[in-house]
């Protein structure tokens, strides 16, 4: 097999394999990206970026006891890590 047709069915072979990714944000600047939904009560929110393009968002939950909740979300939009602290 000479080396054009090598390239070629390599070519179609990703183009066939690939499929395209989305982020997760919406395209409507309108809309909201849930970061918590949680029942309790949400309160004084901190965003700050990860140095990734990226975002690592704190905020205090209140119900029985005051929790710290914080999840990190990559520059795509996807969920990265989340915690919450007692």
């Amino acid at each position: 097999m000479n080396h054009s047709k090598l390239t070629l069915k390599s070519i179609l072979l990703f183009i066939c394999l690939t499929q395209p990714l989305f982020a997760q944000w919406p395209t409507d600047p309108t809309t909201n990206v849930a970061v918590s939904r949680s029942g309790s009560q949400e309160q004084h929110p901190i965003i700050v970026s990860d140095g990734a393009d990226g975002g690592i968002v704190i905020w205090e939950t209140q119900g029985i006891q005051l929790d710290l909740e914080a999840i990190r979300i990559g520059a795509g939009g996807a969920l990265i890590w989340n915690s919450s602290v007692s």
